[in-house]
C-alpha cells in the first residue's frame, strides 16, 4: 500500500503524520510519499528522516505522483 500525504494538513504536518505511521506496527509496510509545493531541501531531508519513502513536488502533471507510487510498489 502507498499513501500520498500532503505536507500541509489541517492540525498537523505531513511530516508529523509520517512519524506517527512509522511508530505504528500495524502500519508496517505502508509506503509514504510526502506531497509538497515547498522546494526547501530541508523539508525533503526532514520528511525522509521522519519515514517518508519519497518526496514529490506538487506539479500540474499527475504523472509525477503516479510514477512515484508505481516505483514504490515495484520495490516490494
Amino acid at each position: 500500500m502507498v499513501a500520498v500525504v500532503d505536507y500541509k494538513l489541517p492540525g498537523l504536518s505531513g511530516i508529523d503524520l509520517c512519524r506517527t505511521v512509522r511508530q505504528d506496527d500495524d502500519l508496517f509496510g505502508v509506503k509514504l510519499i510526502l506531497f509538497t509545493g515547498d522546494e526547501d531541501p530541508g523539508i525533503r531531508k526532514e520528511a525522509l528522516q521522519a519515514g517518508a519513502d519519497d518526496v514529490v513536488l506538487k506539479s500540474p502533471e499527475a504523472s509525477v505522483v503516479i510514477e512515484a507510487v508505481l516505483k514504490l510498489l515495484e520495490k516490494k
